[in-house]
């Protein structure tokens, strides 16, 4: 079983997969598309034996299916503006 881990900035979820959960870091797939994460999760992956996925999901059509897709949505997700009713 394949999985797709979205917009994991310190790959924690990444970790969680596979320290918590026992799946095999073979089967573990990771994207973000932040420069910095993405360097970050790539220096993990060395370490940690899982795949960072190079091409960009947005664009390019990659030809993997996966079984399960994670995703850090707070990231992914327009932040609401503040509530700003009677402060003008």
């Amino acid at each position: 079983m394949d999985y797709l881990v979205l917009f994991d900035p310190d790959g924690t979820g990444t970790m969680r997969l596979i320290v918590e959960y026992g799946i095999s870091p073979s089967n573990v797939y990771v994207w973000d598309n932040i420069s910095t994460h993405h360097f970050f999760l790539e220096k993990l992956a060395k370490v940690y034996k899982f795949n960072v996925i190079e091409q960009d999901l947005f664009t390019d059509d990659i030809g993997m299916r996966f079984n399960k897709i994670l995703s850090n949505t707070s990231l992914t997700m327009p932040a609401k503006p503040a509530n700003t009713k009677g402060m003008e």
